[in-house]
């Protein structure tokens, strides 16, 4: 065929795969970590078996049956799921550590050991049943176990034991229906106040920026010049100490410091510890979510009600990975929602 001929090198993709390696690492040949990642990709965790002191062929069966157990698709969707996994491992290692004669490897494992952990963690928590079935299915994922512990794994197990003494047991009260909405209140309350606030911070600084609000000298040009500051680094200006321990350091310029402290300058513009809180209650009262939705809820979202000074209505995008094809959810927020059920007269 005519034309010019080809030149140059040939297109390729990008290479596939995670940028960062999951499961074990080449750590050295003294340690044994795994690195699992939460099923968004958004966090990582390196949990680090070198501590362990049962044999080490039981370790290196375990350690391969963790990495298994928190691949992607198998089931966990968030480090939290994560680390109940690895706790399981470690509180193992504890109860074998107790045993005249431990296991050296899974295939010796057996079922009266198997309940036996079931009895040690008992009288620490009221979890054991459920870090007994966390052991089960890491134990699943690992292969290797004797016939009669593999029929024991395919049996039901013990749920959790409900009838423990108060005595024994701390005993755990819900909210009642009028603290529950003091709470909720008080949260609406202190985000209204931090809202006026940035908007009316806001305000002064886009008027600054036209040009309505100029002021050369004095508390009001030190103000704009402070949010200007904040708005683009989100932080206060710094200079070095000169002279001290601290030589070379940054710390807040003198004359920001005789207007305020940095947390106080930046929540000009920005929710401070407290309030981002305060959101978070109120966010987990609207959705009925647990904190690990919740953490990641974004701040963007989109005002549906056209702040037309009707109900205000904010619609949001969460993520719970659990859901899997689902995991994407949109919500419309507007107010405490009915559906909360709250007892007048909780147990």
């Amino acid at each position: 065929a005519g034309g010019d001929p080809v030149t140059g090198r040939r297109a390729s993709l990008p290479l596939g795969g995670p940028r960062t390696r999951r499961g074990r690492l080449d750590a050295g040949p003294d340690r044994i970590v795994v690195r699992c990642f939460s099923a968004d990709g958004s966090e990582s965790e390196d949990y680090d078996f070198t501590p362990l002191t049962m044999p080490a062929e039981l370790r290196d069966e375990l350690v391969a049956a963790f990495t298994k157990r928190t691949a992607p698709g198998a089931g966990l969707t968030s480090l939290h799921s994560t680390n109940q996994v690895f706790k399981t491992v470690r509180n193992l290692d504890r109860y074998l550590a107790t045993l005249p004669w431990p296991p050296r490897q899974l295939a010796q494992l057996t079922v009266e050991q198997f309940d036996g952990f079931l009895a040690f963690r008992s009288t620490e928590t009221t979890n054991a049943a459920d870090e007994l079935g966390q052991l089960k299915l890491l134990l699943l994922h690992g292969g290797g176990v004797s016939d009669t512990l593999a029929a024991r794994l395919a049996s039901q197990l013990p749920t959790r034991d409900r009838t423990r003494s108060e005595e024994s047991t701390p005993s755990k009260q819900s909210y009642s229906r009028t603290e529950f909405q003091r709470i909720t209140a008080a949260a609406r309350a202190e985000l209204r106040v931090a809202a006026r606030r940035i908007r009316a911070n806001r305000d002064l600084l886009e008027q600054a920026r036209r040009g309505e609000a100029a002021a050369s000298t004095g508390p009001l040009a030190t103000r704009i010049r402070l949010l200007e500051f904040v708005d683009r680094y989100g932080d206060v200006p710094r200079e070095p100490r000169p002279v001290g321990i601290h030589k070379g350091k940054l710390f807040p310029a003198r004359w920001v410091q005789k207007i305020g402290s940095v947390k106080e300058i930046v929540s000009w513009l920005h929710l401070t510890i407290e309030e981002v809180g305060a959101g978070a209650v109120l966010l987990a009262a609207m959705t009925g979510e647990n904190p690990q939705v919740i953490f990641k809820v974004p701040a963007a979202h989109h005002r549906a009600d056209g702040y037309t000074g009707q109900t205000g209505t904010a619609i949001v995008d969460l993520l719970k990975p659990r859901r899997q094809r689902r995991a994407h959810m949109t919500l419309a927020l507007s107010d405490v929602p009915d559906w909360i059920s709250v007892p007048d007269k909780p147990e």
